[in-house]
This record gives structure tokens, C-alpha cells and sequence, in this order.
């Protein structure tokens, strides 16, 4: 893949770039959008995304890009690349097996209540939702953290809600409502 996308990126256009680093990652299957992101330095919404054209100025000289996340402090580790090879090794042998093969992981806290957040909902036409007009957290609420639990085997997530502070014996709790629930 790093050679492909090496060798064709500097030959294509934008459109093109976008179409091919997202047929490479499906190609690549399991993490690779995230590796195409990483050798590409371009954005997996870009790469899922592309039809879409950029957000470039009248005169095709400004743009306005995302920062890239691709100067690295000190060298890299060497055995990085080898770490994840010895991952996919192991998870494929237990999903061989049959074994569940999962990966978690948590978001930030969100304020319980009718705050507003960037995601959309249908609506009738002229009713908006109503929302608090501040984003400070309700004391008598406090806050919500969504833990994930993503089973590889069966491409299946679960969810759990809870607010717990403690971030591993939230984490153990999530993976045995997990188990028992699904």
C-alpha cells in the first residue's frame, strides 16, 4: 500500500487522489482508512468523502486546508509497524477460532440536557428544537461519558452509557454489560 500511494499520488489530480487512497483503504480492509490517512496525510473524511469538492477560494490560489498531524517529535519507533502485525496475527487466530475478537474505546464527557450539538434531526419545517442558551453542565445532571465495545468478528457495536470517573473500572463494567447483553 505505502508504495502504491508513494508512486500514483504525486500522478493524480485532487478528485483522484480522493478516489484512489479510498479504494486502496478498502482494499486493505481492517485500519485502512487509518493507514492511507497516515502515508497520505489526507483526512478520512476527505477519503470517504470523494465526489466532494474543495473549499477553495475564487481564484484557485487560497485554500483552506485542515491542519496535518504529520511532524513527528524525536525518530520513530522502529518496532511500531511490528506491534500492529503481531495485533492483526493474534486477533485473526482467536477469530479463527471463534473467539470474540473486540476493541473499545471512550469519548469525552457530554452535559446531560437539552443542550445544543452539532448533530441534525428531522424536524417539521420552522420548528426547531428549543435548547439551553449556555453550555454549562446542570449540576443537578452532571455528565455522561459513551464507552464503545466493537466486536470485530460480527462487525457489531454496543454502547454504554454511564458516569463513572474512574476510567478502567468504567471500562471493565462496559466490557461485562457488553458480554452479557450481547
Amino acid at each position: 500500500m505505502e508504495e502504491r500511494i508513494k508512486m500514483m499520488l504525486p500522478l493524480l489530480d485532487e478528485k483522484q487522489r480522493r478516489s484512489f487512497l479510498a479504494s486502496e483503504a478498502l482494499a486493505y480492509g481492517y485500519g485502512g482508512i487509518a493507514m492511507a490517512q497516515r502515508l497520505s496525510g489526507m483526512s478520512k473524511n476527505t477519503m470517504k468523502n470523494p465526489g466532494a469538492s474543495s473549499n477553495r477560494r475564487f481564484d484557485g490560489v487560497w485554500t483552506r486546508p485542515s491542519n496535518q498531524k504529520m511532524l513527528q517529535v524525536g525518530a520513530p519507533n522502529p518496532h511500531r509497524n511490528e506491534q500492529f502485525e503481531y495485533i492483526n496475527s493474534t486477533a485473526q487466530e482467536y477469530i479463527d477460532q471463534g473467539e470474540p475478537v473486540i476493541s473499545v474505546d471512550t469519548k469525552k464527557k457530554e452535559n446531560i440536557g437539552n443542550f445544543k450539538s452539532n448533530g441534525q434531526e428531522y424536524r417539521l419545517k420552522k420548528d426547531p428544537r428549543k435548547v439551553l442558551d449556555h453550555d454549562f453542565p446542570l449540576e443537578a445532571l452532571g455528565k455522561i461519558a459513551p464507552y464503545g465495545v466493537y466486536n470485530v468478528n460480527k462487525n457489531i457495536g454496543f454502547v454504554n452509557v454511564g458516569t463513572s470517573h474512574d476510567t478502567s473500572e468504567f471500562a471493565v463494567e462496559s466490557i461485562a454489560r457488553w458480554w452479557e447483553t450481547v
